[in-house]
């Protein structure tokens, strides 16, 4: 994967804008609800084509599928990752 081919989105201020930095933020504590971890600064969110990894952190360490299947089932999910893709 190529910087070019990811969006990528930090927790930190090292956001590109202060939009980025809130949905990042928001996406993250959708993910904090769902798993019931604390995903710190060190998670990066990475969206191509709708599709949304999440790395680094405690969310190494868990079942990907039943994490992804979380996600799934929280509100607000799809419309934050359509905002995010929209403007890639």
């Amino acid at each position: 994967m190529s910087e070019q081919d990811l969006h990528i989105l930090k927790t930190s201020a090292e956001s590109d804008t202060d939009v980025d930095r809130k949905i990042s933020e928001r996406l993250l504590s959708i993910i904090e609800s769902a798993t019931g971890l604390p995903t710190k600064t060190d998670v990066s969110l990475f969206v191509r084509n709708r599709v949304v990894t999440v790395s680094g952190g405690v969310l190494d360490k868990i079942d990907h599928v039943e994490l992804i299947s979380r996600i799934r089932e929280t509100p607000g999910v799809k419309r934050i990752i359509d905002r995010l893709t929209d403007r890639q």
